[in-house]
């Protein structure tokens, strides 16, 4: 948690930041993918504004609990 507030705290310089999220199925190699998709965002990605910054937040759902919830919505 004190780690996070730090992070947040430091990372507004008075710019905007851009909130960019991906949501992914949880698979075998799901830290490779997420490492991947990491890559290819802050390599490729850059704001108009330089004092914006861009945050990646990575979203997984393992197959069994997305089949439970379709199985209670019945």
């Amino acid at each position: 948690m004190h780690r996070q507030v730090a992070h947040s705290a430091r990372g507004n310089r008075g710019g905007e930041t851009i909130k960019i999220y991906y949501r992914g199925h949880m698979s075998t190699d799901y830290k490779t993918e997420e490492k991947t998709i990491k890559n290819i965002v802050y390599k490729n990605v850059r704001p108009t504004d330089k004092n914006s910054r861009i945050t990646l937040t990575i979203y997984s759902r393992a197959p069994l609990s997305a089949r439970s919830i379709n199985v209670n919505r019945n």
